[in-house]
């Protein structure tokens, strides 16, 4: 939404086309999608069907303070923050819920990347740019060099 006060968000057919290309050209067989504001919106429910329609047996996992939502409703697992007390004195800033929303996603892909023994090889395809690009791809370089 353009009109967004503070700051546009990315817009579904954008948000389509990545979930296309990781998918296809890359062939992922789990889609993270995380955010606080964004998910809020109709069309992560859309997005989430497309995903279903790529690929059918794609769990959902969700991770959320609002164990009613639609969103989680749709789950095959939906994992309950507590939806802890924010520390923004003004109610506002949602600090507290996304701390936790955060750690739970990190230990997910922690166990993940042990379970399927993810690579650096496999991180630096994904990981095209940047700072984490060039570090996977020596990493991945070394391995190689010293087998």
């Amino acid at each position: 939404d353009h009109s967004h006060p503070e700051h546009a968000f990315m817009s579904l057919e954008k948000a389509k086309k990545i979930t296309s290309t990781l998918r296809h050209f890359y062939g992922n067989r789990a889609i993270d999608i995380q955010g606080g504001e964004p998910t809020v919106h109709r069309e992560i429910l859309e997005l989430i069907n497309l995903a279903d329609n790529l690929y059918p047996d794609l769990p959902l996992i969700v991770i959320t303070g609002n164990i009613e939502s639609e969103l989680a409703q749709k789950a095959d697992a939906c994992l309950f923050t507590g939806a802890p007390a924010e520390v923004c004195p003004l109610g506002l800033t949602p600090s507290t819920s996304t701390t936790a929303m955060t750690v739970i996603g990190d230990v997910l892909m922690v166990m993940m990347m042990k379970k399927i023994n993810f690579t650096n090889e496999q991180y630096a395809k994904r990981h095209h740019g940047g700072y984490l690009g060039d570090l996977s791809r020596r990493k991945s370089n070394e391995r190689r060099n010293n087998s």
